[in-house]
């Protein structure tokens, strides 16, 4: 790690008078004795700079709120027989498949990474792994001392496990079989017969997929076995792997913080000296895996993919763009990300994202943003500047021209909704539209592998329900002997679970620009957008249990989350989903952002 904080004290401005200083203080050496830089304010001109006024590169204020009102709070009765078929997209994300990973190992360690070789839990090898673990020839032969293993590995995984291959492959497989085999089942219990929606065809096939970052697995307290070999080979292997088993569609894929070498670390290309390129060798490979894979082709866009560290802008068709961040340049864990914080976009990211939106939106495209560490929840993940800019990027181009928002990252199924005014109110009749955690796939943090199928409307290209699959890694030690692998099992619908706002219709407090039906259900031909997910709030006030059941569905009933039934805990939770950038996030109460690491009530 030497050469990268070498390079960030060398270059970061230390003066008085800068808050370079400050963010390395805060973020590296002591969050309680530095404090942090406080939000910077982005005035009237410079939003008016950023975004540009002059010419038919800007649409008029008035007409993107009136045209924005008139797309959000319509209800279109929709016409079976006339509309295209529902699409069916897989969000995965957070595989963080571990090559190193030991049947037979130590799956309960208490050092570093589970299920390795050199895993040990103290409390049966205290002194470390057994030498007799270790042949001379470097192989392991754990066999010699099975006294020392508290609770071996298994071929499918465990809780405080990265994925092995076997999980990998079997995830990745189940997603098309999912969808072969669940439509008809699935629609007739989620979305009823009754509405017009429930009778329009469905794709029982991938139309694409959307990856969210984090391949490679971690390496707690271990960073020297992090390689650039190690990341080639993950990446190939799973590129390889979604293009075998995910279908022809392509699958737009975001580059995570695990993904390179150091972990969390990308340079900016604006660093002198030319040590902006130093990571040229991550972006060119997946840019040329993106080739092989056929999912990228055009030779000006995989040159885009190469100076936009990792990310890109490409066209699915006519009217939908898929526009793909590398969210390492607004991480905390970035720390390339302290040299010149004055400037909130030094990486040129949100720059380039706002020129691509600028021209969707003359084009009258559709955009999906697709991209890793998410922007807001409790805002520990974001830093504050960048992530503001995103949600006023976010606001100046919603709803009618962003459709979708996906982000991964914290393992966890989650939801943020962006507002109007820079979420400075967040009342329901000023959201504008939602961002979607997915949930991962490696169980290593006390989750169940998990992954999500959104049904989309191709003619708006906005999600109509999505629902979630997953397996228990609790059943993991059976599997053995059972004579087959993980069964998946539907967990819930988005529209069947959060869609019943009676409470907040009896308490006067549903707001939503939306008109129920006679069952206080929201219409099944509106989509879940931003609206939606806000109301949902409003309902977890009037409902409180309803936040319960969103913990619980967090780790995919998992045994080792904590519950939230607590006052203090819902208000914590409602204030992290209203919330869609980190200031909005460390204005929420801390300590009850994550199902894997608290012990809450």
């Amino acid at each position: 790690m030497g050469a990268a904080y070498a390079q960030i004290i060398s270059y970061a401005d230390l003066s008085d008078d800068s808050t370079d200083g400050q963010y390395i203080c805060h973020n590296v050496v002591s969050s309680s004795a530095c404090t942090a830089p406080a939000t910077r304010y982005f005035s009237p001109q410079f939003l008016d700079e950023w975004f540009g006024t002059s010419g038919t590169s800007r649409l008029t204020p008035e007409w993107v709120t009136a045209r924005g009102e008139a797309e959000r709070r319509s209800i279109e009765v929709i016409d079976a027989q006339d509309k295209p078929a529902i699409q069916r997209v897989a969000h995965l994300s957070d595989i963080h498949l571990d090559p190193r990973y030991l049947i037979g190992a130590e799956a309960a360690c208490t050092n570093g990474q589970c299920c390795r070789a050199d895993s040990w839990n103290s409390t049966t090898a205290p002194s470390g792994p057994p030498a007799s673990a270790f042949t001379t020839d470097g192989n392991v032969e754990l066999s010699l001392q099975p006294q020392n293993i508290s609770q071996p590995a298994v071929y499918w995984g465990a809780y405080k496990c990265d994925s092995p291959w076997g999980l990998v492959a079997n995830t990745l497989s189940s997603v098309k079989e999912v969808i072969t085999s669940d439509t008809t089942a699935y629609r007739k219990r989620a979305m009823g017969d009754r509405s017009a929606l429930a009778k329009r065809a469905m794709s029982n096939k991938l139309a694409f997929s959307l990856f969210t970052g984090d391949m490679v697995t971690h390496e707690s307290g271990a960073a020297w076995h992090l390689t650039r070999s190690l990341v080639w080979y993950v990446q190939q292997a799973i590129f390889d792997s979604f293009a075998r088993w995910l279908g022809p569609g392509p699958v737009y894929s975001a580059i995570g913080n695990h993904d390179s070498v150091p972990s969390d670390f990308a340079s900016p290309n604006s660093l002198l000296d030319g040590r902006g390129k130093q990571f040229s060798w991550d972006w060119n490979n997946v840019a040329r895996l993106f080739r092989t894979e056929g999912w990228i082709t055009d030779p000006k866009k995989l040159k885009e993919v190469k100076t936009h560290y990792a990310g890109y802008s490409v066209k699915h068709s006519d009217d939908l763009r898929i526009i793909t961040l590398n969210t390492d340049m607004w991480y905390k864990g970035n720390y390339f990300n302290f040299i010149n914080t004055s400037n909130p976009d030094s990486s040129n990211m949100l720059r380039f994202l706002t020129d691509e939106l600028v021209k969707a939106e003359a084009a009258n495209e559709k955009v999906w943003i697709i991209g890793h560490v998410l922007t807001g929840w409790s805002g520990t993940n974001g830093l504050k500047d960048p992530t503001n800019l995103f949600y006023q990027i976010v606001e100046r181009f919603s709803p009618y021209t962003i459709r979708g928002i996906f982000f991964g990252h914290t393992h966890e199924d989650q939801f943020s909704v962006m507002y109007a005014k820079n979420g400075t109110t967040r009342a329901t009749v000023d959201a504008l539209n939602v961002a979607y955690m997915g949930p991962s796939i490696t169980p290593g943090t006390n989750v169940n592998p998990s992954f999500r199928i959104y049904d989309v409307d191709p003619l708006t290209w906005q999600v109509l329900d999505y629902h979630q699959y997953y397996t228990q890694a609790a059943d993991f030690l059976t599997l053995p002997h059972s004579g087959h692998g993980p069964v998946w099992s539907l967990l819930y619908s988005a529209r069947a679970t959060f869609g019943n706002f009676s409470a907040s219709v009896a308490a006067g407090s549903y707001t939503a620009p939306v008109q129920l039906n006679e069952d206080n259900l929201w219409p099944q031909d509106v989509p879940l957008n931003g609206s939606y997910w806000a109301a949902v709030t409003d309902e977890m006030s009037a409902r409180p249990e309803l936040v319960t059941l969103h913990t619980r569905l967090s780790g995919r009933n998992s045994p080792r989350s904590p519950t939230c039934t607590e006052a203090a805990c819902i208000a914590a939770k409602i204030c992290y989903m209203r919330s869609g950038s980190s200031p909005l996030g460390q204005e929420c109460p801390q300590g009850f952002d994550s199902v894997q690491s608290g012990t809450y009530h």
